[in-house]
């Protein structure tokens, strides 16, 4: 890892950061784009892009569903905040790019048919598919 990073920031739901503007070098966003935009009507790295340094590291795993998938119903009943667009990757890429991300890597991990009942994924269809996708990207000025 370069040791040049000063500040490291592995995204969590809380925004609330005293941190000065383009101090984070490197966002690591573990699974919770996929948590937070079930009351959020954006990503977590939008939430911090004033935060980010101007060539900043960017990566993130992101759980996602095809478009069209029964699943994205019954999550809009269940929360009806979220914005549906956010749950496929087409939006994640369309938005990483508004926001200056260059993807240097990205990998699509496969899939699962059933993630799980209760808590966890009570809306989940069990004809949908649960895909999982990998980024790492740099911010572009």
């Amino acid at each position: 890892m370069n040791q040049k990073f000063k500040v490291i920031y592995v995204c969590d739901e809380d925004f609330v950061l005293p941190l000065k503007d383009g101090c984070i070098d490197l966002f690591l966003d573990d699974f919770s784009s996929s948590e937070y935009i079930f009351y959020g009507s954006c990503y977590p790295f939008e939430k911090v892009k004033s935060l980010l340094n101007k060539n900043a590291f960017l990566g993130g795993i992101y759980t996602y569903y095809q478009n069209g998938a029964k699943t994205l119903a019954q999550i809009e009943q269940a929360f009806p905040n979220a914005k549906m667009k956010l749950f496929t990757v087409e939006t994640l890429k369309s938005r990483l790019r508004e926001n200056g991300v260059a993807i240097g890597y990205e990998q699509n991990l496969g899939y699962v048919e059933n993630p799980g009942t209760g808590f966890s994924f009570p809306y989940h269809n069990p004809v949908d598919k649960l895909y999982f996708y990998m980024y790492f990207g740099t911010k572009q000025e």
